[in-house]
């Protein structure tokens, strides 16, 4: 399914196969197979790079980057504001750069940071855009790959215990037949050991 998604070459195919991997990685150990699904992401992904259409897409790029194990300094490379929010224009469109700034380079970062084990960094990134993550594009249902984020990012951080309870049982009042947040659940219940 994966490799014909990246090769429709429609970008909503790419972010879809892009985001189908970064949920199946999240609150799971990584097994091989998915590890090995990632190249033909990152290969569709590579001449797109510089596009700087849409954060949305960028993020995206992302999770393939990091999926492979590619340096993500390209990536990173946003525009940044002053303390007016003036942005520097560095080829994002207008509509983009204020979002690239100030909702993308965080939410990049704190995948970086999940990606390297720093859980609690990543968490505290995340939750400091948590309500602004819609300014970068994309549907709910598209953008919920970012709450997930959050919530493993929380639930595997030594420091955010309260936050991974509150985000599971948030989570759970929207969806609560979930099975990826029933396992989500058991395995922090499993790491936070017994309730003192």
């Amino acid at each position: 399914m994966i490799r014909r998604l990246v090769s429709s070459g429609a970008m909503l195919d790419y972010v879809d196969a892009s985001s189908l991997l970064y949920r199946l990685q999240l609150g799971a150990d990584v097994k091989e197979d998915l590890k090995s699904r990632w190249p033909c992401v990152w290969n569709a992904a590579k001449p797109h790079l510089n596009d700087r259409i849409l954060v949305f897409n960028q993020l995206h790029f992302l999770m393939a980057c990091l999926g492979v194990g590619a340096s993500t300094d390209q990536l990173l490379a946003m525009p940044t504001s002053d303390v007016s929010g003036k942005v520097e224009d560095d080829g994002w469109p207008a509509d983009q750069q204020l979002a690239a700034s100030q909702v993308g380079l965080p939410v990049m970062k704190a995948m970086v940071a999940h990606s390297e084990g720093r859980f609690g960094d990543a968490a505290e990134q995340l939750a400091a855009v948590r309500y602004d993550v819609l300014r970068i594009g994309g549907s709910d249902a598209q953008r919920d790959v970012f709450d997930l984020l959050l919530l493993d990012s929380a639930m595997r951080s030594d420091r955010h215990n309260h936050l991974a309870e509150a985000l599971l049982a948030e989570r759970s009042i929207a969806r609560p037949k979930s099975p990826m947040l029933q396992t989500m659940a058991e395995t922090f219940s499993r790491r936070r050991g017994p309730a003192s």
